[in-house]
């Protein structure tokens, strides 16, 4: 049985798409990420023709035009200077987000943020996205982060499968197959801290860069920054996560007595 859901991966057919820090688009999305969103989705999801290019099939009248009825979701990593950060999602001009497009935009602002701290880019110059308003395909492109950023890259890489099933879940509307998502909190005391700074002044500035930005009672001591002591594991997890993506840093976690 064929899924309503489907994952289009943005270039390809030889356009690489945007490359830096060690990956491009075409092959990134399509050897990394739509495979763990589909292996994660329980069989709910299936991928375009990974060897197609579906802007230029959509040119050709197949593309978009072949996936009437179908559920679109469209991938790419966006590019930029090396400080732009943060992902978006793209659908045609006058059309208005929708429940799975505010659960997708959920899931970038968990993991990277949104890109100019908005999550929705209306536009009425993309192909893909003009041709599905006007045939009335339930279409959206995912710009998951910048490739350009290798803070991003580098967060992107190490989370890879949490990212997709956090991407899986937002398109199924389901808990992720095979997850171990558990079903309650992880009641306890943890404080987030990062690595040694080379100077007490160093690690004070960072405290209060992490305070300004983040929140968390950031405090520094014995050259590293220390959060505030968080309730559960998965409140400090989050912190953990946000850290690492606004900062570039490597925070661990740990256990208080």
């Amino acid at each position: 049985m064929m899924s309503k859901n489907i994952i289009v991966c943005g270039h390809g057919a030889g356009d690489p798409g945007a490359a830096d820090n060690g990956i491009n688009e075409r092959d990134f999305i399509r050897q990394e990420l739509a495979p763990r969103i589909k292996k994660y989705s329980g069989g709910e999801i299936e991928i375009y023709d990974m060897s197609k290019n579906c802007y230029r099939e959509t040119k050709d009248g197949r593309g978009i035009h072949s996936l009437k009825g179908k559920i679109v979701i469209e991938f790419h990593l966006d590019a930029a200077s090396k400080t732009s950060k943060g992902g978006h999602i793209i659908f045609g001009a006058g059309l208005k987000a929708d429940s799975l497009d505010n659960r997708l935009a959920d899931v970038i602002k968990k993991h990277f943020g949104w890109r100019h701290d908005r999550a929705f880019h209306p536009r009425d110059n993309l192909l893909n996205a003009n041709t599905a308003k006007r045939i009335g395909v339930n279409y959206r492109l995912v710009e998951v982060c910048f490739v350009t950023n290798p803070t991003e890259v580098a967060y992107l890489k190490k989370n890879i499968d949490q990212i997709a099933k956090d991407f899986a879940e937002a398109i199924t509307n389901k808990v992720a197959a095979g997850s171990n998502k558990p079903s309650t909190s992880t009641p306890g005391k943890y404080r987030v801290y990062t690595g040694i700074f080379k100077t007490d002044e160093e690690a004070k500035k960072q405290a209060k860069l992490i305070g300004a930005k983040l929140g968390y009672k950031p405090f520094p001591k014995e050259k590293r920054v220390w959060t505030g002591v968080f309730n559960t594991l998965e409140s400090a997890m989050t912190a953990q996560q946000k850290i690492s993506r606004e900062f570039g840093f490597n925070p661990q976690i740990r256990k208080e007595d």
